[in-house]
This record gives structure tokens, C-alpha cells and sequence, in this order.
């Protein structure tokens, strides 16, 4: 018996170093696509349907907007926070909210429970909803408390039963998140720089089944 705990003792370190390595590996198996997603990016999408009759574009896009009615405050945001800050202002401020709080009532009447959650999570939730390693350049972290600024309000929405078995006649569970979301946007490049598109900071519903 003495024998073998030695052995085994000399053993562990490559155990260990193997589900290292293979732990790594599986982190960096995709989810794949539904075989119905076509292939491409951003530009290559197709339209499944058209709800309504198209309007002609306005005079003004929603950046220039935004400023001209004073809705988007983006000079003093940069001051205060650095670029891709803003503050939304006034009447836009009320539109948010309205938004927010029709979507949810939407929602609610689909059966989907309301929830806001967490916006600051553990490495684990982040890894586990497959946000990391890939995207761990897009997320703003917290070193001294181990803690990260979630993307999505689908972070904590997956990890809310962690670990739990559900039953079969209790599925689906269907849940609507209202957070604000934190997002570096680190790569884009300058891509939608303008207005409220890619900022570092936004507010979003997100359904989570």
C-alpha cells in the first residue's frame, strides 16, 4: 500500500498537467452555428421577413440627431470617462426607460420572468457562457475582487441555475434580463464610432430560455 500511494504521489503532477492541457483544448471549441446560418459576417445575413413598409432615410442619422436635440451628450462624456462614453440626456432618457419597461411588459404577457441581475461575475460564469477565453479582450475586470464587468445580462442568466438539475416538466424556463452592459470594444477599428453604436456602456434586454 506504501508502495503504491508513492507511485501514485509521483503520478499526479502529469494528471494534473494533462487536464491542463486538456482543459485548455476544450476552451477553444467553438459553439457551432445552426446549420440554417449562412456563411460570412456582418454583411452577408439574410432577411427572413419585412414587417411593415420601409421609411426613406432621414435628413439626419442618430448621431447627428442625438446632438442637434441635445439627447446625446458625447464631449462631456469623453471628459469624464474616456471615448465611447456618453450621456444620454433628457427626453432620450424617457424613451429608454418607455422601451425598456414595453419590452419587458411584452415579454412578461409571453410568460418570460423578469429579472435583473448581477452585473459583476466570476471567472467562472464568464468561461462558462462561452465568453471566455475568446472574448476575455472585450471585458472590463476587476482584479483586486475577482470580478467582471458582464457584456450581456446572458451571463448571469446562464449561471443562475448553475449546477442544479431541473426537471424535465419544468423546462423551459424562460427569462428576461434588464442590465447595463459593459463592452471595450476593443478591434472594431473606428467602426460606428459615431453616437450610441459600440460605446462602452449601454442598457439592454436580453431574453435568455
Amino acid at each position: 500500500a506504501g508502495a503504491l500511494k508513492e507511485e501514485l504521489a509521483a503520478r499526479e503532477p502529469a494528471l494534473a498537467a494533462a487536464e491542463a492541457a486538456l482543459r485548455e483544448l476544450a476552451l477553444q471549441v467553438p459553439n457551432p452555428a445552426d446549420a440554417s446560418v449562412p456563411d460570412g459576417g456582418e454583411d452577408d445575413g439574410e432577411v427572413l421577413r419585412v414587417v411593415g413598409d420601409p421609411l426613406s432615410a432621414p435628413a439626419l442619422d442618430h448621431a447627428s440627431f442625438g446632438e442637434a436635440m441635445g439627447f446625446v451628450d458625447a464631449e462631456h462624456g469623453a471628459e469624464v470617462a474616456g471615448s465611447r462614453f456618453s450621456y444620454l440626456m433628457r427626453e432620450a432618457v424617457l424613451i429608454e426607460l418607455a422601451l425598456a419597461q414595453w419590452v419587458m411588459q411584452k415579454l412578461v404577457a409571453e410568460g418570460f420572468a423578469p429579472v435583473v441581475p448581477p452585473v459583476l461575475v466570476r471567472e467562472h460564469a464568464m468561461e462558462e457562457a462561452g465568453f471566455f477565453p475568446t472574448d476575455r479582450n472585450q471585458v472590463y475586470d476587476l482584479p483586486d475582487d475577482e470580478l467582471f464587468l458582464v457584456g450581456t445580462s446572458e451571463v448571469p442568466l446562464s449561471a443562475l441555475h448553475r449546477g442544479e438539475m431541473l426537471a424535465a416538466d419544468a423546462l423551459p424556463l424562460r427569462y428576461v434580463g434588464l442590465s447595463t452592459c459593459f463592452r471595450r470594444e476593443a478591434g472594431t477599428y473606428g467602426k460606428d464610432a459615431r453616437g450610441i453604436f459600440r460605446v462602452h456602456q449601454f442598457d439592454k434586454v436580453e431574453m435568455f430560455v
